[in-house]
């Protein structure tokens, strides 16, 4: 791990509840809902990798939620069930970070995946 970064869940769990503040702001203020989604994937990629290094596991810098998700389900399997949030969430990300030339999330598929990642955030925070 980084001599940075934390070794404390709690730090990334506080990291992650100020992502998806700035997603409820977004959302109701209009602003832009790739910004929006991208901080969806912030949060959730903070969660998993909070919950991984409460079990144990070394920090790995990566941005792919379905990766982060494998190693998560080896400790809880029920967290398989947000992996279709995993993957649209990492697409999110990339589709904001980068120029590719693809249509945004809409209001809708944002707040539906704000739905579904406070789902697997308190499916997180039940157990650690």
């Amino acid at each position: 791990m980084a001599n940075n970064d934390s070794s404390m869940p709690k730090d990334w769990f506080a990291k992650g509840d100020a992502d998806i503040q700035t997603v409820e702001i977004l959302l109701g203020h209009e602003g832009n809902m790739e910004v929006a989604a991208s901080h969806i994937q912030q949060a959730i990629e903070k969660y998993l990798k909070g919950y991984l290094i409460s079990k144990g596991w070394e920090l790995k810098k990566t941005h792919d939620l379905a990766e982060l998700l494998d190693k998560a389900v080896e400790y809880n399997p029920e967290l398989e069930e947000f992996r279709g949030l995993c993957e649209e969430s990492t697409a999110f990300y990339f589709g904001s970070r980068y120029p590719l030339f693809q249509k945004g999330p809409s209001k809708e598929e944002v707040e539906e995946a704000l739905k579904k990642a406070r789902a697997l955030i308190d499916a997180i925070s039940e157990e650690v």
